[in-house]
């Protein structure tokens, strides 16, 4: 790189930096944005000295150990599992004996996004975020769902908000919903 093109990029840094009301080692103080980083970080010191966190004193990080354990059933493909199905009013109606893990419809196995150059125009990029193609080849939000499989292989599909989850039965008088196939 030659000398003129490092002095021309080091004054259109500068001119940047000064535009955004940023320094080399953050937002200026003065800026808005360093207005509200000191604000926040007042209130965390304050909310820090009245009840300090006590960092010193956990030993045993039990959501970290619940999230470990939930990861860990939820990748065992052998897990059996309840899906018990309430109404609107939340009264039980039945059960589904699933086989693996419950997966969301809006998951997907690629990228929900793509970034595409909107210029089109030889020595110009204009990136641009656009939605991407689903996984099945199709544009559009799925339906907002819940589906599992039993151990015979039927997909069931829950479209309710309605639902609970257990990894043992629970004694409820409902029937079993599980199709034989």
């Amino acid at each position: 790189m030659n000398r003129t093109r490092i002095i021309g990029l080091s004054a259109a840094t500068l001119t940047v930096s000064a535009l955004v009301g940023c320094t080399s080692t953050g937002p200026d103080k003065d800026s808005a944005q360093g207005k509200k980083i000191a604000m926040q970080d007042d209130v965390t010191k304050a909310q820090e000295a009245a009840v300090p966190y006590p960092a010193s004193q956990l030993k045993n990080p039990l959501d970290r150990k619940n999230l470990a354990d939930r990861l860990t059933r939820n990748n065992n493909p052998n897990a059996i599992s309840y899906l018990y199905v309430l109404s609107n009013t939340g009264n039980p109606i039945g059960y589904f004996v699933l086989k693996g893990k419950l997966t969301s419809t809006e998951s997907s196995m690629l990228p929900t996004d793509t970034i595409i150059d909107a210029c089109g125009r030889a020595g110009e990029y204009c990136p641009q975020v656009v939605q991407g193609v689903g996984d099945d080849g199709t544009y559009g939000q799925n339906e907002s769902a819940v589906f599992g499989f039993t151990a015979q292989g039927v997909m069931v599909t829950i479209r309710s908000e309605n639902w609970f989850q257990s990894d043992a039965p629970i004694a409820l008088n409902v029937p079993d919903l599980t199709p034989k196939k």
